[in-house]
């Protein structure tokens, strides 16, 4: 039974790094969007998220992991960063 518990600890360590590691990557997100305004970009580059989650895929899936379920992941990551990016774009205007 010990084995079990310690088992699910380190799922819980491994979740909390994964929620460590997400706030990091909306950080860098939010930094390119607020970049990206002040120069006067374009939010967000259709083209990069498709590369982007093809390289995410195909990377989860050379290590074993599920592609539908590595494509589940990296679309919800993708979804939640073009809302942060399209929030930064309507709270102020370019140059802010």
């Amino acid at each position: 039974m010990d084995s079990v518990a310690e088992l699910m600890r380190s799922i819980d360590e491994v979740d909390d790094a994964l929620v460590g590691l997400l706030v990091d990557r909306f950080e860098l997100s939010r930094q390119i969007g607020l970049t990206k305004r002040e120069l006067g970009h374009a939010p967000y580059d259709p083209e990069r998220l498709r590369a982007l989650t093809s390289r995410f895929v195909e990377h989860a899936s050379a290590r074993g992991l599920a592609a539908g379920m590595a494509q589940l992941v990296i679309s919800a990551i993708v979804a939640q960063a073009v809302v942060q990016r399209l929030e930064i774009y309507a709270s102020a205007p370019a140059g802010a």
